[in-house]
């Protein structure tokens, strides 16, 4: 298997080359550079140049036109050549003699080769670069490295310049870094536009040993393959019995929280059911809404009334996204939908929605355990997670009226001054106001400079919404929360709900959960490592509605919360909370 590096002059391919291989090992996977495997005399490496020549004429001609028509030396001009051929022939050499699942590096290869051919040229020529990497041959993948601009040419210069650079002006190595970024980035795009080659990005900013992990984890991927349904399946090894005062809290909650039996009528006819039985009470314990079963011809259904706070535009983004977990086969609730095709109706003030039964399920919180099978049930939440954000990635739900985002690559929904305004509104002591405004701002900020990426998430994923059976997926529930936001928002909440216990917070827990995440998904080491930063945030937010709560309900507890999650926030920008432990070794 060969796998390629490249990207922009002066963003540390070979650093991240050189420290792969080991990582790589230390996976279970075998890896090697191509230097290691195709290291032969100048006769027979002159032998497997011409080799490679011979087997691609067309693509050994465009490098020597481009080779012989750069502006430079005649020596200059001989090295390029032969620096694509000599690259070519090691790696036709490198996939006769390597098994498949050895994975064989190779810094800057033919895709990176169009650097040398065309960065000299004194203006760019996309068209040229494009009908190379059209005939060149693809690796199995290729790891892109990236890096800010200024820090690539900060990297050029200190390392040691080329030959040709060298004593030349500050401005000319400049033009030419720029000028070879531009030429990285056309053969990037023209080779992910071909089929079958995999592509991997990473940023190699600030920690070299980050990046090389990135790049090992995503590698690993090309051998491994990622979580199947067989992966997330519950298979405990231990009955699960069910916690006494939790089934008497369900049926002290649920007398109160059934619904009224001629709303039920009306309910089933719009949704075209004519006929009702036997009524069980499903609502949870402290359940604001109301959620029953109800026996009609042919089965059962089951019908939920939304608490009377929920927002119009939340219920249109939970249908939404349950509609495309049904399509693309997830476990989750299964809606059922009116007849004249509405999945949610309106009746005296209150909203209802009808779903297919969940037989057999149960909340996890619901049940005693034991601890080798709750841990099984922390790795498959981490993987299932993965796989709700890859189907949710592209999906479009209306905007949130208070939470995420608007759209993709546009506005928040409440932005930072929203916040502030709320804060400076309130109770809080002028200092504090201060310091949590000046946070929220440059944790924004940051958050926009790394592009974190976005998916539609859960909002609220926690123990008490999933419902396991043993031998099947779990099922995700209530996604009342759901929005176009960072990723990183479910993983923030998410780890502490997962290992929080009564006493303490299982660091152990929430470590299990997240490496299931991170091998199950291709969010890289440098964006998980925000994972407190993103928590500190959304306390911060969670602190400024708390504060301004606390003018209009004194009685509340509002101020309590606030100045909770102020210290919460503290804890994590300083690294002394345990979601920091959770993530330190990234």
């Amino acid at each position: 298997m060969i796998v390629e590096l490249t990207g922009p002059v002066g963003a540390g391919k070979s650093a991240v080359a050189r420290g792969l291989p080991e990582a790589l090992r230390a996976r279970g996977i075998s890896a090697s550079h191509l230097d290691d495997v195709a290291r032969f005399s100048r006769p027979r490496a002159w032998l497997w140049n011409a080799r490679f020549a011979i087997g691609h004429p067309r693509l050994t001609w465009a490098a020597w036109r481009a080779a012989s028509g750069a502006p430079l030396p005649r020596w200059h001009k001989r090295l390029i050549l032969g620096l694509v051929l000599g690259v070519g022939g090691r790696i036709e050499y490198a996939r006769r003699r390597v098994p498949p699942r050895h994975v064989v590096l190779v810094d800057e290869g033919l895709v990176h080769r169009a650097v040398n051919l065309f960065g000299w040229y004194p203006s760019a020529r996309p068209e040229a670069v494009r009908r190379y990497i059209s005939m060149v041959p693809l690796p199995d993948g290729v790891i892109v490295v990236d890096t800010d601009p200024d820090l690539a040419l900060e990297r050029v210069r200190s390392r040691g310049l080329p030959k040709r650079l060298v004593d030349k002006p500050v401005a000319e190595v400049a033009a030419f870094v720029a000028q070879a970024r531009e030429v990285t980035t056309t053969a990037i795009a023209a080779t992910a536009r071909r089929d079958g080659v995999t592509m991997i990005r990473i940023r190699n900013r600030n920690s070299l040993r980050r990046a090389i992990s990135d790049a090992a984890r995503s590698t690993s991927r090309l051998i491994t393959p990622t979580s199947s349904e067989a992966d997330m399946v519950f298979r405990p090894t231990a009955p699960m019995l069910s916690r006494p005062d939790r089934a008497i809290a369900r049926i002290l909650a649920g007398r109160a929280g059934s619904i009224h039996r001629d709303q039920l009528r009306q309910v089933l006819e719009a949704f075209g059911i004519n006929a009702m039985g036997h009524v069980r009470i499903l609502s949870a314990p402290g359940s604001r809404g109301a959620t029953v079963r109800v026996a009609v011809p042919g089965g059962d259904v089951v019908v939920k009334r939304y608490k009377a706070s929920i927002d119009p535009a939340a219920l249109d983004i939970e249908h939404a996204v349950l509609q495309a977990l049904a399509a693309a086969d997830i476990a989750a609730p299964r809606l059922r939908a009116t007849m004249d095709g509405r999945t949610s109706l309106g009746l005296d003030g209150s909203c209802f929605a009808v779903f297919e039964p969940i037989r057999g399920y149960r909340h996890p919180h619901e049940l005693v355990m034991a601890p080798r099978d709750r841990q099984a049930l922390e790795v498959i939440a981490g993987r299932l997670l993965a796989r709700l954000h890859a189907v949710l990635q592209e999906v479009e739900v209306p905007a949130s009226e208070s939470l995420g985002f608007v759209r993709r690559g546009g506005l928040r929904v409440r932005e930072v001054e929203w916040y502030a305004d709320r804060l400076a509104a309130g109770s809080a002591p002028r200092r504090i106001r201060a310091w949590a405004t000046a946070a929220l701002w440059q944790l924004r900020e940051t958050f926009d400079a790394e592009a974190l990426p976005l998916t539609v998430v859960h909002g609220d994923y926690a123990p008490y919404n999933l419902m396991i059976r043993s031998g099947r997926v779990p099922v995700v529930v209530d996604f009342e929360l759901a929005r176009l936001d960072w990723r990183l928002v479910d993983l923030a909440t998410g780890l502490s709900w997962f290992a929080q216990r009564r006493r303490r917070f299982d660091v152990a827990a929430a470590r299990r959960m997240l490496n299931a995440y991170a091998e199950a998904s291709d969010a890289l080491d440098e964006e998980l490592a925000r994972i407190p930063d993103m928590a500190a945030f959304l306390a911060l937010q969670r602190a400024s509605v708390a504060w301004s709560r606390a003018e209009s309900e004194p009685t509340g507890g509002w101020e309590t919360e606030a100045r909770h999650r102020i210290l919460m926030a503290e804890d994590l920008l300083a690294g002394r909370h345990p979601l920091n432990a959770v993530v330190r070794r990234w």
